[in-house]
């Protein structure tokens, strides 16, 4: 029993001092490991202090680029610059704000010949207008741009807005669709400029709308055609229904003069769904149903069916009742 004693007691001892060893250690680490970051970031910052170059990409944007003209070439779409300024701000630069596109406005451009030219001096001075009043701008490339085109041939052509109007219920189109402007200018290749007839509008989804809509819908986009707008404006007129019950009276058509015809009913009842705003003015007169005389003769079972010769296009949801009628063709009796 001493002797068990004495080992549990010798090996609890080392466990001890191996912790107090390991802890001890690990302090000590992260102790060298904290002074090594805090000297790299005394270094970082003094660095920081002192003038660098650096090359950095600006991205580039066109705008008021003529509809009637094709670029010959891949337009640029950024210029390296070369600057020097102190640390701190070339850090800035890259991996705080970026630096805003540099815009080139066609409209401002001298032509010659077939191109447009931007020259060295040009470029310089906008490029010192994105930079901070510190950097010094050393180069760029390209050091000159010249961005040569083609005439495009020249079409007119109508607009077809190409979507779908959900409306919501007891609610109709109370017009037509109107599409502003009706035409667009398109630009491209004579041969592919022959094949278009019309171009449409992306396709745009309304759903369960009460009122009346406009809204701004671009144009699609074809491969190889530039577009002048590129957008219009559609409007969908809408406007709340309600229905409207009115008794027409049948009159056949090309009855000879020695025969008489009678229906049965003599009237037909016209269900419709009309605008509020027109319910009042719609009335008798402007439906009308006129049954052929061919119609009548030599049918045996003297019942024939009913259709609308003329409604108004402002009408929807027109249903007749009855459908059939009954009909009596009687002849008259020619005295010698």
């Amino acid at each position: 029993m001493p002797q068990l004693e004495s080992d549990n007691l010798f090996k609890s001892v080392r466990r001890e001092s191996e912790t107090y060893l390991r802890n001890r250690r690990w302090k000590e680490v992260l102790v060298f490991l904290l002074f090594v970051l805090l000297a790299a970031a005394f270094w970082f910052l003094q660095n920081l202090q002192q003038n660098a170059e650096t090359e950095i990409a600006v991205p580039v944007r066109f705008k008021n680029v003529p509809a009637e003209i094709a670029f010959a070439d891949t337009l640029p779409e950024q210029i390296m610059i070369h600057v020097k300024d102190k640390g701190s701000v070339l850090l800035n630069y890259t991996l705080g704000r970026a630096l805003h596109p540099l815009e080139i406005d066609l409209k401002s451009l001298p032509v010659r010949k077939d191109a447009f030219i931007l020259e060295n001096n040009e470029i310089h001075d906008e490029l010192t207008k994105l930079l901070s009043v510190t950097t010094e701008l050393i180069g760029f490339t390209p050091p000159r741009i010249r961005l040569r085109y083609n005439k495009r041939k020249e079409k007119e052509l109508p607009v077809v807005f190409n979507g779908k109007v959900n409306l919501a219920p007891g609610f109709h189109p109370s017009g037509k669709t109107l599409v502003t402007p009706e035409t667009v200018k398109v630009y491209g290749n004579p041969s592919l400029l022959d094949s278009l007839q019309s171009i449409e509008t992306v396709f745009t989804e309304i759903n369960k709308t009460d009122k009346s809509i406009t809204r701004t819908v671009y144009l699609q986009k074809i491969k190889g055609i530039a577009v002048q707008p590129s957008a219009v404006t559609v409007t969908i007129p809408v406007e709340e229904f309600t229905d409207k019950t009115l008794e027409i009276p049948i009159l056949p058509i090309g009855v000879p003069s020695r025969y008489t015809v009678r229906f049965f009913p003599p009237t037909v009842k016209v269900i419709c769904s009309i605008s509020l705003s027109r319910f009042k003015d719609l009335n008798e007169g402007d439906f009308a149903i006129r049954i052929p005389f061919s119609e009548l003769t030599g049918n045996a079972a003297g019942i024939v069916s009913v259709r609308l010769s003329e409604e108004p296009k402002q009408a929807y949801s027109v249903s007749l009742s009855p459908d059939k009628v009954e009909f009596i063709l009687e002849q008259q009796n020619e005295h010698p």
